[in-house]
């Protein structure tokens, strides 16, 4: 071999001695590099990662009882509880969570968030739930705390107080319990896990005089009866209490006192139980549902006519009563009209009821053929504003009056004779 083959041989030895090493240089930096950010990502974790702890207590007395739980994360973390995502290892099958609730808050300046739990959201034992934290750094992780509940006594506060709606006698039945109890009333009312405990229940007397199952005749004026209240919390535990109450036995009826009037018929109105069947003399009507009813009858006489009103529905006493409304006697007729006959005297004409007797200012007047004309002539020498009273009268009938003012006159200066 000679010397320019010796040199190519060495020139390509070297070549491949630094594609070589460049080889290498280049993986060592890759595996530093990747070193690197392994390094960053593992330093990133450990500063963001999402971090739990948390405490509870039961707070509160009776129906304002709640487990307040305080969870610690880092600051400006959101945390999610999952409610839907708690289970029970006292309870084979299912979730131990009476109702679905997902709640997020974000952690404060010192990583504290509260959470409320009703007692009624959780059954008796040991219950894990759910809660995702989510740190600043967008780093999201699971955890679960644990709960344990006690059964705990039933709370049950009852009042009931006398209404009238819509001219119904009712009872109303308010009920204090723990929120997502179920309630019911005299086993006609069922309220299904109450979000607040607090419900307000309407019981109609008519209903409970019903459920008393006593024939009308038979009903004294009022009666006792029982209105049950039941409430059942989440674990099954049931308390019932039973409160006597006084109903009166009467359909409610109340009638409007009338105006006197001189019409030979009347509307009586008044109010009733809603459906009642109201009746006076010979005719009767139902009062509607707001327990309004209207009902029109004759007045036979001039005077006081008294009318018997009763009122009744099923299984309820009959209620009556009695009003008087007095017919006044016609009003004679009248009609007036004046007339000037020159700037010093004026004449009142008019009409009236055939028989009756005219005045004016005290003085008669004559009537013929129903119909009256009078003349006055004013005084010299005097301006002044005249009043004349007009009045009818006839035996059998009520007074008419009218009243006629004739503005100041100018003074009339006598002629000289």
């Amino acid at each position: 071999m000679d010397n320019a083959q010796l040199k190519s041989a060495a020139y390509r030895k070297l070549n491949d001695y630094q594609l070589r090493a460049n080889q290498i240089n280049k993986t060592k930096a890759i595996a530093i590099s990747s070193a690197i950010v392994l390094l960053l990502v593992f330093t990133y974790l450990c500063i963001h990662r999402p971090t739990f702890s948390a405490t509870h207590q039961l707070t509160g007395e009776n129906a304002d009882r709640a487990f307040i739980l305080e969870t610690k994360t880092p600051k400006g973390s959101l945390v999610t509880m999952d409610m839907k995502k708690a289970s029970s290892v006292n309870i084979s099958k299912g979730s131990s969570v009476t109702m679905d609730r997902v709640e997020t808050k974000t952690a404060n300046e010192n990583g504290q968030a509260s959470f409320k739990i009703l007692p009624g959201e959780l059954k008796s034992g040991t219950n894990e739930i759910q809660f995702t934290v989510k740190s600043p750094g967008s780093i999201k992780r699971k955890f679960h705390y644990t709960i344990e509940k006690n059964k705990l006594p039933i709370t049950l506060e009852v009042s009931i107080t006398d209404d009238i709606v819509n001219s119904d006698s009712i009872k109303r039945v308010a009920v204090v319990t723990d929120p997502l109890n179920t309630i019911s009333v005299n086993h006609m009312f069922n309220k299904a896990n109450s979000k607040t405990g607090r419900e307000n229940f309407e019981i109609r007397n008519y209903d409970l005089i019903n459920l008393a199952s006593i024939s009308p005749e038979y009903l004294t004026d009022t009666i006792e009866t029982p209105i049950q209240v039941s409430v059942t919390d989440v674990d099954g535990q049931e308390r019932t209490e039973s409160y006597l109450v006084e109903v009166s036995t009467f359909t409610n009826l109340t009638v409007n006192q009338p105006e006197e009037t001189d019409a030979e018929s009347i509307k009586l109105s008044g109010k009733a139980s809603p459906g009642a069947d109201v009746f006076i003399a010979d005719q009767n009507t139902v009062s509607n549902e707001s327990g309004d009813f209207e009902i029109s009858v004759p007045l036979p006489k001039i005077g006081i006519n008294l009318f018997e009103l009763t009122a009744s529905r099923p299984v309820e006493k009959k209620s009556t009563r009695f009003i008087a409304v007095n017919r006044l006697a016609p009003k004679v007729e009248l009609t007036v009209k004046t007339n000037a006959v020159n700037e010093h005297s004026l004449t009142i004409e008019g009409t009236t009821t055939p028989g009756a007797a005219v005045s004016i200012n005290g003085q008669p007047v004559v009537v013929e053929d129903n119909q009256f004309t009078w003349l006055y002539n004013f005084p010299w020498d005097t301006s002044q504003t005249y009043t004349f009273n007009i009045k009818a009268q006839k035996p059998g009938y009520r007074n008419n009056e009218e009243q006629v003012v004739i503005p100041q006159m100018p003074v009339f200066r006598k002629p000289s004779p």
